[in-house]
C-alpha cells in the first residue's frame, strides 16, 4: 500500500526542511563488471546536515523534527546503496 506524503502535512513540512538543510555530495563510484570492465557512476550521497532550521545548535532543535531528519537520512543512505550497487 502506497501512501502519499501530502496526506501527512507535518511529515511533508519536515521533508521540505530536510531538503533545504541536508548536505549532499556527488560520489564517483566504480564497480568491477566482468573481468576487464569497470563501470563508473556519479551517485548523490547525503553527508549530514549543512545547516539547521532553527537558531542555535543541535540541542535547540525540536526533537520530533530531528527524528524525522534521521529517518529521511536513513532513506537517502538506502537509496545510495541501491543506486551504487545496480
Amino acid at each position: 500500500m502506497k501512501v502519499s506524503i501530502e496526506a501527512y502535512p507535518e511529515i511533508a513540512d519536515a521533508f521540505a526542511l530536510y531538503l533545504l538543510c541536508r548536505e549532499q555530495h556527488v560520489v564517483a563510484y566504480q564497480k568491477q563488471k566482468g573481468k576487464d570492465t569497470t563501470v563508473q557512476k556519479l551517485v548523490p550521497f547525503t553527508m549530514g546536515l549543512q545547516n539547521l532550521p532553527f537558531e542555535g545548535g543541535m540541542l535547540d532543535q525540536p526533537h520530533r523534527l530531528l527524528t524525522f531528519f534521521e529517518m529521511f537520512m536513513l532513506g537517502d543512505r538506502i537509496a545510495f546503496n541501491k543506486m551504487a550497487n545496480e
